[in-house]
């Protein structure tokens, strides 16, 4: 879960054509459904910074206030 102060929403993550797999792991092929992935900030920051089209969207997507307000 998240806390508080993280606001989220898939609907960037599904329009730029992220597969779930990608943050959840392979859900569909699992026994029992669990954590593959540490979701914390960094896990998050990496993932922005490898995929980031340019260096304006890589300083929105770092910007705390993108993701915490």
């Amino acid at each position: 879960s998240q806390p508080g102060y993280v606001h989220f929403t898939h609907k960037r993550h599904i329009k730029r054509g992220f597969e779930c797999e990608q943050c959840h792991g392979d859900v569909a092929n699992m026994d029992q459904v669990h954590q593959v992935y540490r979701m914390n900030m960094g896990f998050c920051i990496q993932c922005h910074t490898e995929n980031a089209q340019d260096e304006h969207e890589l300083a929105h997507l770092k910007d705390c206030l993108t993701c915490h307000y």
